[in-house]
């Protein structure tokens, strides 16, 4: 099933509303909800900001774009809180809640969400988003910026993990897929706008690990984000130790690069990815 026949992709996570100033790169802490900037060569996290809504910080974040043209983030809480969406002042970080994913929106009635995981801006300046959409399965759902939800998804055979990159030429959206990896694979495959692969890449050349032997463990792919230049970071995120990395992904090359640990353990995941305009921060 096709999302819209015609409908065009960015290429980025993230798009700058003016385009005076720098993308930087940022992620989260999963179980704090505090935001850092990443620097691209070390790895080093500084502090940036964190999301409110009310009294209280939001954390267990997932999903995350900056949308131009509303001047607003907007995100997604991991799947163990329920899926919640949120839009974001980009000003204050406070957040407004869009969708309470109880099952129906605007007289439509769906199931439930697992997890939206990832989304993008499209076009039309709607949201795209994948994640596992239950009965709908795995794949991309279009959302207005209201947090409505359209009834049709593009199911694709994918799983966990689901760092995204979308190109805008194409309609092409490409993610960390991991549905049958054996251990220590990084598998970034790209598929068509209708849901179809179209190339699957499997990396198990790993440079710069220190002493980690990453290749003994399920690998999942958590963030995906393309820089201007085209070079494309990622978060790696082992099964069993629970560690994420920040990586560099040659896919021509076929190899992951480690630049940082950014967290070990279960208590300390960053789950996204995501390149903002420096003046958001």
């Amino acid at each position: 099933m096709s999302i819209c026949a015609v409908m065009l992709f960015t290429l980025s996570c993230s798009d700058d509303d003016d385009g005076s100033s720098k993308n930087v790169l940022i992620t989260s802490h999963r179980g704090t909800g505090q935001f850092y900037t990443i620097n691209l060569t070390t790895g080093e996290t500084t502090e940036a900001f964190t999301i409110t809504e009310g009294a209280n910080t939001l954390k267990d974040l997932r999903a995350f774009v900056y949308h131009g043209k509303a001047k607003k983030f907007f995100v997604s809480e991991s799947t163990d809180p329920g899926g919640k969406l949120y839009s974001v002042n980009a000003s204050t970080k406070v957040a407004t809640l869009i969708n309470d994913n109880s099952g129906g929106e605007g007289g439509t009635e769906y199931d439930v969400w697992d997890a939206v995981v990832n989304w993008a801006v499209a076009s039309d300046d709607s949201l795209i988003a994948v994640g596992d959409f239950n009965d709908d399965g795995n794949g991309t759902v279009k959302f207005g910026t209201d947090g409505g939800r359209s009834s049709i998804t593009t199911e694709a055979d994918i799983c966990c993990g689901l760092g995204l990159i979308y190109d805008k030429s194409s309609g092409d959206f490409t993610v960390g897929n991991g549905w049958s990896s054996d251990d220590g694979e990084v598998i970034i495959e790209r598929f068509n706008k209708n849901g179809v692969s179209q190339d699957e890449t499997i990396i198990t050349t790993f440079e710069g690990f220190p002493g980690d032997d990453i290749t003994t463990e399920w690998l999942t792919v958590k963030g995906l984000a393309k820089a201007g230049n085209g070079t494309v970071y990622g978060l790696v995120f082992t099964y069993d130790t629970k560690n994420t990395y920040f990586v560099k992904i040659d896919l021509e090359g076929e190899t992951v690069s480690y630049i940082s640990t950014l967290g070990t353990g279960g208590s300390n995941q960053y789950n996204l990815l995501a390149f903002i305009p420096g003046s958001k921060l």
